[in-house]
């Protein structure tokens, strides 16, 4: 052969098959409805493959993915078509999902590159798995068929415009990033949230429990408030279930639907901790940062050794507390406000500093303080006995008054043990 011919034929070869692996646009052309494996339903005759881009036509009729494969991408039009995945088929989107209505009923499983969610509905039981960056600008995670969404390591979520992201029901596992900037947060019916990687929350806004029933919020990583100034609030019926680090960078995190910890909460100097409902605290718990930890409920539970590492954060406004309490060396436990503060039966071991400014402390069935270190009673108050029956003020350490010039009192009933040192620089101390 002609060496010329040759070189034309090979070039030839060339391009047919970077025209075969070029990806193409398949387009959905049956309104009817059926099913994807039928090349017939699509222009050109050909199932889409993972190197073609899947479009849907406008119309309202279900389209049926009952073969398991991969896209490039696929975009559902705005009207009223329905995307359903069959139950044991796996999906794959190597880039994006663009759904802005409609319905996708997820019975088996789709892994997507980058969903585009603006509108519609998606449906379980079964799973939606993201990779890539992904936005949920609308629409809504149903609560009739829950099921799993989660964004993989990796990957992130933006929960972005103004309109509420509801998850009735629903799994949401996030082990990439979660940016909150937009609506509320919305669950109910057993809803799920187990963060273990970085949900940042961006916004000043409720996660709440709208469609009833209660829902967990469980965190394992990292929940940071960042960027904003005023309040998120975990709403009444959300519990907070905190193992990892909730970290308060700006502005208030309220927590009104109680939970547990045995991780710490941080607040920054420009930061606030509140907890407004009855919270527990298990062994291990830290309060760090520079800004304000609030006890302002009843009861909050304490179990074990709080940590507390700066003077600021750790503040005890009001309500009631239960259990054990140890302020550890170095820690500081601010009792302040003119609101009672209120113990019975509670055991607190005092190996830091407590600093009481403000209102009663209210003992009673069996209540004992045992201070080993420093009690600075910087307040003219009485600790007294409302719950009935003795408790004792064990003092090993030292109880000093200073900066008032009125009375405290030990009132009847509360029995002051001292074996070390009660300092009176000011005022008096009247021992009922």
């Amino acid at each position: 052969m002609n060496p010329r011919h040759r070189i034309l034929v090979s070039l030839g070869a060339v391009l047919l098959w970077c025209g075969a692996s070029r990806a193409g646009s398949v387009v959905w052309t049956n309104t009817a409805g059926g099913n994807w494996s039928l090349p017939g339903n699509w222009n050109p005759n050909q199932v889409p493959g993972a190197g073609d881009d899947a479009s849907l036509v406008s119309g309202s009729y279900t389209v049926t993915n009952d073969i398991s494969g991969s896209v490039n991408s696929l975009t559902i039009p705005t009207s009223s078509v329905t995307f359903t995945v069959a139950g044991g088929v796996v999906f794959n989107t190597l880039g994006a999902i663009n759904f802005p209505s409609g319905t996708i009923n997820a019975v088996g499983s789709i892994n997507c590159g980058g969903l585009n969610f603006t509108g519609g509905t998606i449906n379980g039981p079964g799973s939606l798995n993201l990779s890539g960056s992904n936005s949920w600008g609308g629409g809504v995670f149903q609560s009739g068929a829950p099921g799993t969404l989660s964004v993989l390591s990796g990957a992130t979520l933006n929960m972005d415009t103004g309109a509420d992201h509801d998850l009735p029901g629903w799994t949401f596992n996030n082990n990439g990033t979660n940016l909150h900037t937009g609506g509320r947060v919305r669950g109910g019916t057993g809803t799920v949230i187990n963060n273990t990687g970085l949900w940042l929350e961006e916004v000043d806004q409720v996660l709440n429990d709208d469609y009833g029933g209660g829902w967990t919020f469980m965190n394992a990583g990292t929940f940071c408030k960042t960027n904003s100034t005023g309040t998120t609030t975990f709403n009444t019926s959300v519990f907070l279930n905190n193992s990892g680090l909730v970290d308060t960078e700006s502005g208030t995190i309220a927590i009104g639907g109680g939970g547990t910890n045995s991780g710490a909460f941080n607040a920054a100097v420009n930061g606030v901790n509140n907890f407004i409902t009855p919270y527990t605290f298990n062994n291990g718990s830290a309060f760090t940062g520079t800004g304000v930890d609030s006890w302002d409920a009843s009861p909050i539970t304490l179990n074990g050794t709080i940590i507390s590492t700066n003077v600021a954060t750790w503040q005890w406004y009001a309500g009631q507390i239960a259990g054990t309490l140890t302020v550890p060396s170095g820690s500081t436990l601010n009792i302040l406000s003119g609101n009672d503060h209120n113990m019975p039966g509670v055991m607190l071991t005092n190996n830091g500093v407590i600093l009481h400014t403000g209102g009663r402390v209210r003992g009673g069935t069996g209540t004992v303080i045992n201070n080993a270190a420093l009690w600075l009673e910087e307040v003219d108050q009485v600790l007294n006995d409302d719950y009935g029956g003795v408790w004792a003020f064990v003092n090993t350490g030292t109880f000093r008054k200073t900066t008032t010039t009125g009375t405290t009192t030990f009132n009847t009933s509360v029995l002051l043990n001292n074996s070390g040192l009660v300092d009176t620089e000011t005022g008096a101390i009247a021992i009922a």
